[in-house]
């Protein structure tokens, strides 16, 4: 794990991508001007209301208000993954605040955190029901992972159950990606 021998290889790896030595200089270029016919940058996700409704965690354990948590990452890029025992720290710290439900892939370097809602593998074939969840949640804390950016596409509810702003999101990063990349509009 420590020298990339786990998984795939790394992304800066010539097998991995013909582009991989500079990768986001070769997307600049080929993306150029792409996102000046668009007013927003983030991802645009529609829930039913059926969906909205859909509370697993307020349903299951009769909590209304959790924050999800995605301690895990990609084996092919491992700068990417902040080590799991900070997102435990991250746990612990707001014990009896904040009731934190674990989201990810076994596959995924993800290890079991006391004192959550465990359900990694629960969503690897039901993203709809995903959808669902992060759209429930109070907000997210992830790496640079596909939980920022459904944080980032589906709206926050205020008291009155109005639709205000995006999901509120701690994100992790290592400064490995640029900023265009991590960071929304907002």
């Amino acid at each position: 794990f420590g020298n990339g021998e786990v998984g795939d290889p790394c992304l800066g790896h010539p097998k991995k991508s013909t582009e991989a030595r500079e990768p986001y200089i070769s997307l600049v270029e080929k993306y150029r001007g792409f996102s000046n016919e668009f007013a927003r940058m983030r991802g645009d996700l529609h829930l039913t209301e059926e969906e909205k409704k859909t509370n697993l965690i307020r349903d299951i354990y009769g909590i209304d208000k959790y924050w999800l948590i995605a301690p895990g990452g990609k084996r092919d890029a491992t700068t990417k993954i902040w080590d799991w025992r900070k997102f435990k720290d991250v746990v612990d710290h707001f014990k009896d605040r904040i009731q934190f439900v674990v989201i990810g892939k076994s596959d995924l370097l993800v290890e079991p955190i006391d004192g959550t809602i465990n359900l990694v593998d629960k969503f690897n074939d039901d993203l709809r029901g995903l959808f669902s969840l992060v759209y429930n949640a109070q907000g997210c804390v992830s790496g640079l992972s596909a939980l920022m950016h459904l944080a980032a596409a589906l709206p926050e509810k205020d008291a009155s159950g109005n639709l205000v702003r995006t999901k509120p999101c701690v994100t992790i990063c290592g400064g490995r990606e640029p900023t265009g990349w991590t960071w929304y509009t907002h």
